[in-house]
């Protein structure tokens, strides 16, 4: 099984964990909850590949089922979510970056501070995502923000 087909599989099984069968699903809810995921990454960052757009709006419409209504538990829940999107390499040994990317980002929001240099690289784990570490935190941040503004 290739990286691709492995990764396919971790998000189909996240998606089902929550209720969602596609992508489409996770799509329809944040855009019903009108949260322009788009619009919400290209404050970040103006060019953003597919997947790790994808990863986000799963993390998003995670947050959104599970009816999250901070933005620092919306953090994770997007983590959670991104986490999908790792397929484990063995010359990678970082492993659960999307869930601590998650932790970091919430830890940002609860004390309101400016984001220091991660101890954790996430941008070179996350290299399919194509996004420095103070873009993924800033957008994971950004999102949950806008999630605890959500009505639910």
């Amino acid at each position: 099984m290739n990286i691709e087909e492995e990764r396919k599989i971790q998000i189909d099984n996240i998606l089902a964990k929550y209720g969602m069968k596609t992508m489409e699903d996770a799509r329809f809810i944040c855009k019903d909850k009108l949260m322009d995921i788009d619009k919400i990454l290209g404050e970040i960052r103006n060019d953003i590949c597919d997947v790790a757009r994808d990863a986000f709006t799963v993390g998003s419409a995670i947050a959104l089922k599970k009816d999250t209504k901070l933005a620092s538990y919306a953090a994770f829940d997007i983590g959670e979510g991104i986490q999908s999107y790792i397929v484990p390499l063995p010359e990678i040994k970082e492993e659960g970056a999307g869930y601590k990317l998650g932790f970091k980002a919430q830890a940002i929001i609860k004390d309101a501070t400016e984001p220091k240099e991660s101890e954790v690289d996430f941008a070179r784990t996350l290299t399919f995502m194509n996004m420095n570490n103070s873009e993924l935190v800033d957008a994971t941040v950004a999102l949950a923000k806008e999630i605890e503004k959500v009505e639910l």
